[in-house]
């Protein structure tokens, strides 16, 4: 019998093959002639593969619907409550966001544009981002005293924190997963509760939840955001923060500072894109190994 010998290039060495009818060969080297009836069997071979890939496929996106589906179901409810959110003394996560907030907050404020002006009309109205109005709110139930001015120029560090705990939980930060928890309390801290819960659930508007606009972190808010893709509702989240900012009549003297805040606070929280790396490496690995079984199958 006739035969060329054909070479076929391993990862670690060359291998020599002589029997065409005995080895089905993957690699970019074309053959010489063969007979009908290996041209036959190479062609069920390649209609084998591509059954086996449809089929792949088509169990792939039945699973992707059947996951959507069960999402609002007994087994979505479990699920959810399963989900890890955060509490506000998590090391590692929170201390990086007081650090974080404390960065951006002065010492001491006193600009009469500021709306907490009004708070203390004449003086110092903000320290360490808390405002006066605040602080005579819930300084002694914190165990801070006396409920004084003098006491208000005096907050240490540790004092802010009370607050911030105090607006975490306001505006109901721990029931969210960790990016957009923390997004909560960084928009309550500069905006309070009822604006930071209108933000979210605008931007869960925007990509596509069925959610009410009152202000008001109810359930339904808390499960829409939790089963959304965290990155996009994250982005989301912070370009109708920033939006919403620039319409305010204090945007010209305090824009460029927001926009600096809200550049920091993205960089060391926006989710990871470990997810969607992980999605289209996935795609990709089976649309090389569907191209070279089909074309290795071809005579």
């Amino acid at each position: 019998m006739r035969f060329d010998p054909i070479i076929e290039k391993l990862p670690d060495a060359w291998a020599y093959r002589s029997n065409l009818a005995q080895y089905q060969v993957r690699n970019w080297t074309y053959l010489r002639p063969v007979k009908r009836s290996q041209v036959s069997e190479q062609r069920a071979i390649g209609t084998t593969l591509a059954i086996r890939l449809y089929s792949l496929i088509l169990l792939t996106i039945v699973a992707g619907l059947t996951g959507n589906a069960t999402q609002t179901s007994a087994y979505g409810a479990e699920r959810l409550a399963s989900m890890r959110t955060i509490y506000f003394g998590e090391m590692g996560v929170n201390s990086k966001l007081i650090s974080h907030i404390l960065k951006w907050e002065g010492a001491g404020g006193s600009d009469p544009r500021d709306p907490a002006a009004k708070c203390y009309p004449g003086g110092v109205h903000t320290v360490k981002g808390v405002t006066y109005c605040t602080f005579s709110k819930y300084a002694s139930s914190l165990g801070i005293t006396p409920v004084s001015h003098d006491r208000f120029l005096k907050l240490s560090n540790a004092d802010a924190v009370k607050f911030m705990e105090v607006f975490f939980k306001n505006a109901k930060a721990s029931s969210f997963r960790k990016a957009i928890g923390l997004s909560m309390l960084e928009v309550s801290w500069q905006s309070g509760p009822t604006v930071a819960a209108k933000t979210l659930q605008v931007a869960l508007r925007n990509i596509g939840k069925d959610v009410t606009t009152d202000g008001v972190i109810g359930q339904q808010t808390i499960t829409a955001a939790n089963l959304a893709n965290q990155r996009k509702l994250f982005d989301t989240f912070w370009k109708e923060r920033m939006r919403w900012l620039q319409t305010l009549s204090t945007w010209s003297t305090y824009g460029k500072g927001w926009t600096n805040r809200k550049n920091d606070f993205v960089t060391k929280f926006r989710p990871g894109a470990i997810g969607s790396i992980i999605k289209y490496t996935a795609l990709g690995a089976v649309a090389i190994f569907a191209y070279n079984e089909i074309r290795s199958t071809k005579v």
